[in-house]
């Protein structure tokens, strides 16, 4: 999502653990997802196999919305993205969405982790301001990426898997 990258950095780079840590900014598709060891040949393939009844598509970055001690970006239409998530568990049944936590997640671009209730209030607040006139931006989803995290743990891009194969 190169589109939104340069908008969202300066906020993900300071509130995102996982911005620091090698992960552009993103919608995901299935996390948690499979220990590096078991992303062989056939567990791509079965990726992939999932990729192919999906063609790429446009949506739009429309609003700043949150979670308790989250503030992200709603993407507008949703359901490819609830259908690539709900057809990859149907894949890969041992690995729930959030671990189950969330079986309806909702689609969402992470910006920023608060840290409590006044800090987050004032952090919405700030990215309103600084990203709000941007909006809505318009992105195109082509691929998943699959990454990976080491001991340290930096996560990196382990796959680019295109969408319809």
């Amino acid at each position: 999502m190169t589109e939104i990258e340069h908008l969202a950095e300066k906020w993900r780079t300071q509130y995102d653990p996982v911005a620091v840590r090698g992960v552009p900014a993103h919608i995901t598709a299935l996390f948690p997802f499979a220990p590096t060891s078991p992303l062989d040949p056939p567990t791509i393939e079965r990726i992939q196999k999932v990729l192919t009844s999906m063609a790429p598509f446009e949506f739009r970055l429309v609003q700043i919305d949150e979670f308790p001690n989250v503030i992200w970006l709603r993407p507008e239409p949703d359901h490819a993205f609830r259908r690539l998530t709900t057809e990859l568990w149907n894949e890969f049944p041992e690995y729930p969405p959030y671990e189950g936590r969330h079986p309806v997640s909702q689609p969402h671009v992470t910006l920023a982790m608060s840290t409590g209730d006044e800090q987050h209030a004032e952090l919405r607040r700030e990215i309103e301001s600084d990203l709000g006139p941007h909006l809505p931006v318009t992105c195109r989803a082509e691929a998943l990426s699959v990454f990976v995290n080491d001991d340290r743990p930096v996560w990196t891009r382990h796959h680019r898997l295109p969408f319809g194969g």
